[in-house]
């Protein structure tokens, strides 16, 4: 099932309000999750991204 616009949206802030707590970078995450920076801003973004990456992101 994919998400809707809005769920879109609030998913994307939802990992990007995390990511901000978590008071990491975005640089430290790609390294622990072997992948680039590029990446991840796609996976915040949930820009052309795999089902399971913002889940990957998410429990990580």
């Amino acid at each position: 099932m994919s998400l809707n616009f809005i769920e879109r949206i609030n998913t994307s802030k939802e990992l990007r309000q995390n990511l901000k707590l978590s008071h990491l970078t975005i640089e430290h995450v790609a390294i622990d999750l072997n992948t680039s920076v590029q990446k991840i801003n796609q996976i915040l973004e949930l820009d052309h991204v795999s089902p399971e990456d913002p889940w990957i992101l998410k429990e990580w």
